[in-house]
């Protein structure tokens, strides 16, 4: 019905962009508009919902995640209100056993790909680590535990610098430095030292 034929066009529209043209700044520019860019995270939902193709959700992680930044407010808040952001913990969750696997495993590049991109994404939205929101998302939505997994997980450096710079932030606040500390984190922020640039 109706349902499939946005499902598709949306799908194809994704097709369209998952070229390296998302990144180019005209394209980046536009795709920022946030009417599009609701479109575009509505699109994500669904083809993380329906699809098993790690290749696609990768590309798809990266469109997302190649518009946003700490100056994007109102991009964040729109995949804060989708609840995109827990959307991406859960597909770091996903791509966490094919993460740990040697660089030539099947999935690997696919995994660190999605991890590195969703990552970036998150740095943004846990800039400010004292409100509800990411507070939220990083304990019942387990996103420290699952933050401290990637860089555990990963050999990667951009990945394991995204993932590291997220910790980072939330280990800003109080509270959530209190749940930081419970799992490690800060031993792992501390070996990793100067990688880390925020």
């Amino acid at each position: 019905g109706l349902c499939c034929g946005v499902f598709l066009a949306g799908t194809f529209f994704l097709l369209f962009l998952q070229s390296r043209c998302a990144s180019h700044p005209p394209v980046k520019s536009t795709l920022s508009h946030p009417s599009l860019y609701a479109r575009l995270l509505n699109t994500f939902v669904q083809v993380c919902k329906a699809s098993e193709d790690s290749k696609y959700i990768a590309n798809v992680t990266r469109i997302v995640a190649s518009c946003v930044g700490d100056s994007t407010t109102e991009l964040c808040q729109l995949i804060v209100s989708t609840k995109v952001d827990h959307l991406l913990i859960n597909l770091l969750n996903k791509c966490m056993p094919d993460l740990i696997t040697k660089n030539t495993a099947p999935g690997h590049g696919e995994a660190v790909q999605i991890a590195g991109n969703a990552c970036k994404c998150l740095i943004s939205i846990v800039k400010d680590p004292s409100s509800k929101d990411v507070y939220d998302l990083a304990t019942r939505g387990g996103g420290i535990k699952t933050i401290i997994d990637v860089i555990r997980s990963t050999n990667d450096p951009s990945t394991r610098k995204n993932s590291a710079i997220v910790l980072a932030r939330l280990a800003k606040s109080k509270k959530l430095m209190v749940v930081i500390r419970e799992l490690r984190g800060m031993e792992i922020l501390m070996s990793l030292g100067r990688q880390i640039v925020d």
